[in-house]
């Protein structure tokens, strides 16, 4: 794998259950920017028409807890965009817990994520 930066613009929350605070075990998308190749190619600059996986899932905690990575690749109908689907940790508080990621030796900014019971 080559080097690169990780450029997390933003980091979007959102339900995959149109759930709006989630509960413990919810499946929930990040959206980010900057991880890299995929595998297979994606091909730079192109939309993508399907998901396209990156090489390595990315490691996601929430509240301090490490999150399940489901799928972390290229959003379909995207360019650039990539989409780390998680669900939450059995584990974890309620409240507003920080969520953060990292990918290679590079990390994003924290986002915070509202769980409730």
């Amino acid at each position: 794998m080559r080097p690169f930066t990780l450029v997390v613009l933003f980091l979007l929350l959102r339900p995959l259950s149109g759930a709006v605070a989630p509960w413990p075990t919810d499946g929930w998308a990040l959206y980010g920017t900057g991880f890299g190749a995929t595998a297979p190619d994606s091909g730079s600059g192109e939309i993508a028409r399907q998901a396209v996986p990156l090489p390595l899932l990315p490691v996601v905690s929430i509240g301090g807890v490490a999150a399940l990575v489901e799928y972390a690749g290229i959003s379909p109908g995207g360019a650039g965009l990539y989409q780390i689907n998680v669900r939450v940790p059995e584990s974890v508080a309620d409240g507003d817990l920080p969520v953060s990621l990292a990918y290679g030796q590079a990390t994003s900014p924290v986002a915070y994520l509202t769980v409730r019971r």
